[in-house]
């Protein structure tokens, strides 16, 4: 199976850094293979068929030797400009710039559960964050489960407790309530990021301020995220906390229909 189309020519390294470091995002729009973005259609329909439809989150799936995640992850040019951008960002690593985590998230249905999934404004844990849209659903501009994000909205830092800080002041029920009213009154119009199946998108996770919008109830989303390189090496606390975090999702998963 081929992941990238035949006649995609794929980006420079510079001009990709160039546009993270001015935009806060880089798209490679439309560079994947129709038959690929089937595959992980397929992969999330079954997923579907299995569980239901309501959210859940598969961690993991690019380990999986069948995955089309797999095959992404083994695209040499792909991982060659992944390894430029996180040593280019100024985060010092001796171990390199692994993939820290990679899962499939989907939001279906119509329960509580997938609603309360919007607007979870949040910092990621990685330098570079990747996101591949599979499924997304066409309603409207604050209805289709889009990208909305303030890019570069802070330095990387060496320090675990500003980022610990940080985090819990975004990651609280206060703060989310607040940011409905905003997107309901239009403050984030201007923040909102289109995703369309088949394009791949890249940001510093760690700098940018990010969630997903709302999903019309009935519809079906679904994005594979992948985690590349840690800013803090030693950060054993936030590596607690991914641990925690990953049981929790774990426990949605094993939960009934």
């Amino acid at each position: 199976m081929q992941v990238f189309k035949k006649n995609y020519s794929f980006p420079k390294h510079e001009t990709a850094f160039d546009q993270l470091q001015t935009k806060g995002l880089f798209c490679m729009q439309d560079a994947l293979d129709d038959e690929f973005i089937g595959a992980c259609q397929g992969l999330v329909n079954g997923a579907l068929n299995q569980r239901g439809e309501r959210y859940f989150t598969i961690p993991d799936i690019a380990q999986d030797s069948a995955s089309p995640f797999n095959r992404l992850m083994q695209q040499s040019e792909l991982m060659a400009m992944k390894d430029y951008l996180c040593a280019h960002s100024g985060v010092d690593a001796d171990a390199g710039y692994p993939l820290l985590g990679n899962n499939l998230r989907v939001i279906a249905g119509a329960g509580e559960d997938a609603k309360a999934q919007a607007l979870k404004f949040h910092y990621d844990s990685s330098i570079l964050t990747m996101l591949v849209p599979v499924m997304i659903p066409k309603n409207g501009q604050f209805d289709s489960g889009d990208l909305v994000a303030k890019l570069n909205d802070r330095p990387f830092s060496s320090s675990t407790l500003l980022n610990l800080v940080q985090k819990s002041v975004v990651q609280n029920g206060l703060y989310r309530k607040k940011q409905l009213q905003a997107v309901s009154e239009g403050e984030w119009a201007d923040n909102i990021i289109r995703l369309e199946p088949g394009s791949l998108y890249f940001f510093w996770g760690y700098r940018s301020l990010h969630a997903n919008l709302p999903c019309r109830p009935g519809s079906k989303r679904a994005t594979a995220l992948f985690f590349f390189g840690r800013p803090q090496q030693n950060d054993w606390a936030m590596r607690m906390r991914e641990v925690w975090r990953d049981r929790k999702e774990a426990k949605i998963l094993e939960q009934p229909q």
